[in-house]
Parts: structure tokens; sequence; C-alpha cells
């Protein structure tokens, strides 16, 4: 069985990823958050370390449990549908259906916005000095 799961916000439970595992739920989120620490370019990773900055950590939820000869159908059918219901906040790079090997290496990918939706200008974008970035609107509420 494949497992097709989301990546979820813990503040505001909005989906921010949806992928597929052959793996226990809890094995996955760890290998995204190991994944992240290294500093992999994908966007999910980014949405990760700024979590972990803010002091939260992302959480997993299984959609569907599938048979191996139709997860591809069904993780482009999810993608699709959280694209859909709120496309700026979904990280998928691709449609789903490939698999992370699939995925090529594209270099730094930039965060263009923070957890709660504004866009980084460089009037409201701080650099961390341990690589991360915060937001002056989200600091200045907090």
């Amino acid at each position: 069985m494949v497992s097709i799961y989301t990546l979820f916000n813990p503040e505001d439970n909005i989906v921010r990823y949806v992928g597929k595992t052959v793996k226990k739920l809890g094995v996955r989120l760890s290998d995204h958050i190991s994944d992240s620490a290294k500093g992999d370019p994908y966007p999910v990773n980014f949405w990760i370390r700024n979590l972990f900055e803010c002091d939260l950590a992302p959480q997993i939820q299984l959609i569907e449990e599938v048979g191996v000869d139709v997860w591809q159908e069904k993780e482009k059918f999810w993608i699709a549908f959280y694209k859909a219901w709120n496309s700026s906040s979904l990280l998928n790079i691709n449609p789903g259906g490939e698999g992370a090997a699939s995925i090529k290496r594209i270099g730094r990918l930039r965060v263009t916005h923070c957890k709660h939706g504004h866009e980084y200008t460089s009037e409201n974008m701080i650099h961390t000095k341990s690589g991360y970035l915060r937001c002056r609107i989200c600091d200045k509420k907090w």
C-alpha cells in the first residue's frame, strides 16, 4: 500500500504539501525535517525551516491509502484538488505521480511569502544569522 499524505501548518491547518510514501507517516515526516535541515532547496523545505524558526513544526495527515498500481493517479488528483482549493499555499513543484527521484535539482528556489501569506519584499524581509527569512509584519504583530 502507498499512503497519500499532506503536510500542513499547525497554526492555521492550511495544507502546504501533498506527497506519497510507503513508509510510516512519522518516518516520512522525519525525512522531510531532515531534508530541510540539510538545506535541500525545495519550497517545502524552506517552509519547514521557516516553521522551525518560529518554534513550530509541520504536521502530517493521511489522506488515503492506495494500491501501488494507482498511487500516481491519486497523488496527481490530490495535488490538483489542493491547488484548486488554495493554489497560493501549495508548495509542490510538479503535478505529482513522478516520485521524488524524478525531481531535478534546480538550485536555490526563492520563498516569496511568509507562513501568514505576506509577500517578502526588501522592506519587510529579515535575513537571520541562521540563514532563514522572517517577516517584519509578523514580527511586529507578535
